[in-house]
């Protein structure tokens, strides 16, 4: 599936050329994945999309040092198969076997999502704590953002879009990071294992 594509694009394309890739959503998961097959430049429209469904992102983009220490790079490795090609078997690859004629294709597995909330739930109706700590709209319960949302007012979009795209940036600043410091796959892994759900 994607993965296979990515990896296929990646090995394709010239090293020393950006790699664009104009993601149809741009998930922070499928972020993470392409950073992985070396993309460097990403169209993401999943911050806006998600602000105008009056839903905010509620994940972490901080990992814990004692993460860094973690010995359990198998652990690693089990979380980040998700975003990976199936391995080839015997170190060869095999070529797919043709479905039979109108034989649907399986379903590829869905990627899994990153934390994120819905303002528009009942339980947010009487909840006076803001979306999150790091929010830079925390000064606005999610019990106003319902509100906004049930009278369809504009400035609950355009709250919840400064909330995600500050996620966003703190996202891409910690995978900025990571690639510097040479632990990327652990800090992806690490997202994957405590950031989705």
């Amino acid at each position: 599936g994607r993965a296979k594509i990515l990896e296929a694009v990646g090995v394709a394309l010239p090293a020393e050329r950006p790699r664009f890739l104009p993601l149809n959503v741009g998930t922070p998961v499928e972020v993470l994945q392409a950073v992985l097959f070396g993309i460097d430049v990403l169209e993401v429209t999943h911050p806006t999309q998600l602000a105008s469904a009056g839903i905010a992102l509620t994940f972490s983009w901080e990992m814990p040092k004692e993460e860094l220490e973690r010995e359990d790079g198998n652990a690693d490795e089990e979380a980040l198969a998700v975003l990976l090609p199936p391995p080839a078997a015997n170190g060869t690859e095999e070529p797919a076997k043709p479905l039979p004629a109108g034989a649907p294709a399986a379903p590829a597995k869905p990627l899994p999502c990153a934390m994120q909330m819905s303002l528009r739930l009942p339980e947010c109706r009487e909840d006076f704590g803001p979306i999150t700590e790091w929010s830079p709209v925390k000064q606005y319960s999610r019990a106003y953002f319902y509100h906004l949302l049930e009278v369809r007012e504009l400035l609950a979009t355009m709250l919840l879009v400064h909330h995600n795209v500050h996620a966003y940036r703190e996202l891409f600043a910690a995978i900025r990071d990571h690639i510097q410091r040479g632990t990327f796959r652990r800090f992806a892994a690490w997202f994957l294992r405590t950031q989705t759900g």
